[in-house]
């Protein structure tokens, strides 16, 4: 046995060969159909480091076509190295919309990143097309496992793998269809990778506002070459994070979270996301609610839940996911969504979308709230569809 020559492993020689250090031992090996990977590494290396390493009979026999062959993979290695390439998204950071596209070639087993995907980017969507069996994969570049490697969103695993919890396995991507999850205030829906078209023809698409840091990239199961489109649309938004005072905790009382939501605010969307049970509420701010002789400063509840006598209850306020139409008083009704107090998927993680009245547009003034039943932390999502002059404050 020869150990220690060739990076990958070792070489067994016939019988009466030893180790040999001027590489006669990998002719030898080769012509024997064994350690072949291994010995063009370490002749690829002579080459480049030693310009008489050939001082043998048995390698200055070697053909001119082998030691091509031998450099080839090298070349095409070069050409597939995603840190000697830039990111093949391109974006901006304004409120416009965007598109674009990007071409590469993919080896097999070998991933490869496509781009990294800012935060405030709206209603997202990313496209791929092969001719070959390629999935995709997005990471949270925010977010790390126990063994400190980066957070997968949409990445394929085994159902053993997932069982056993040891590989880094997305929240997506291990269904043969279409499936949508919530992550961190977004939501996201992947084709499967057994999508309509066939394999080769898959999508994510994010809906609302990116809040997180992402890298989509590909794992190929066939080399070969692949188009990514992608395209998002026009909005700005921001995130409110905030932690509950002790006394907010005791009173599990709603409490308004940021400024006032202006009228005229186009196509709002409002995600609340948290770990805990707490509930996303939506009060008219221009609309008096009496209570008890008290005027209730959040104003009077459009989404609310609420379980004491004379409370300032909501037109909408169950578990699951309705729809209501709210006029205030001298205005134009606007269409609005709720997710439900039972969340999208669990509790603490709701939405409410505001369809607005015929433009799109909200037609009163806005309080939003949350209503902290147990935890300490949450976070807020909003965007909404053009800038404003009047920029909500949340």
């Amino acid at each position: 046995m020869i150990n220690g020559l060739f990076p990958g492993g070792e070489c067994t020689l016939p019988t009466g060969s030893s180790t040999c250090t001027d590489l006669e031992a990998c002719y030898t090996c080769m012509a024997e159909n064994q350690c072949q990977t291994e010995c063009e590494s370490a002749l690829a290396a002579a080459r480049n480091n030693d310009a008489n390493y050939c001082p043998n009979a048995a390698c200055k026999a070697t053909t001119e076509e082998e030691e091509e062959e031998e450099f080839v993979p090298e070349e095409e290695e070069e050409e597939f190295v995603p840190e000697e390439l830039p990111s093949g998204f391109v974006f901006d950071d304004s409120c416009d919309p965007g598109s674009g596209t990007v071409e590469k070639t993919v080896v097999l087993g070998e991933y490869s990143e496509i781009g990294r995907i800012p935060t405030g980017k709206f209603d997202l969507t990313i496209e791929l097309e092969s001719n070959v069996d390629v999935d995709i994969v997005l990471f949270d570049l925010s977010a790390r496992t126990d063994n400190n490697r980066i957070v997968a969103i949409v990445k394929w695993c085994t159902e053993q793998e997932i069982v056993d919890g040891i590989e880094n396995c997305g929240v997506l991507g291990s269904t043969a269809t279409e499936q949508t999850a919530p992550y961190q205030g977004m939501l996201i829906t992947y084709s499967g990778y057994e999508p309509a078209k066939g394999p080769g023809y898959e999508f994510v698409r994010i809906q609302g506002m990116t809040t997180r840091p992402l890298e989509m990239g590909v794992l190929p199961f066939e080399s070969g070459n692949f188009t990514v489109k992608y395209s998002y649309a026009a909005g700005c938004g921001g995130i409110f994070t905030g932690t509950l005072t002790e006394a907010q905790k005791a009173s599990r009382a709603p409490f308004t979270v940021g400024g006032t939501i202006p009228s005229g605010t186009d196509r709002l969307e409002m995600f609340l996301n948290t770990n805990s049970d707490m509930d996303v509420q939506l009060y008219d701010a221009s609309t008096v609610f009496m209570s008890g002789g008290t005027a209730d400063p959040k104003g009077k509840a459009i989404i609310a839940y609420c379980n004491l006598a004379n409370c300032n209850l909501g037109l909408v306020y169950g578990q699951y996911q309705e729809s209501v139409t709210y006029a205030p008083p001298g205005g134009d009704g606007m269409s609005m969504t709720y997710s439900g107090w039972g969340g999208f998927g669990r509790p603490g993680i709701e939405f409410i979308i505001i369809q607005g009245d015929a433009d799109g547009k909200t037609t009163t003034d806005l309080n939003l709230a949350v209503l902290p039943w147990e935890g300490d932390s949450f976070e807020v999502v909003y965007h909404y569809s053009r800038p404003q002059s009047a920029i909500p404050s949340l």
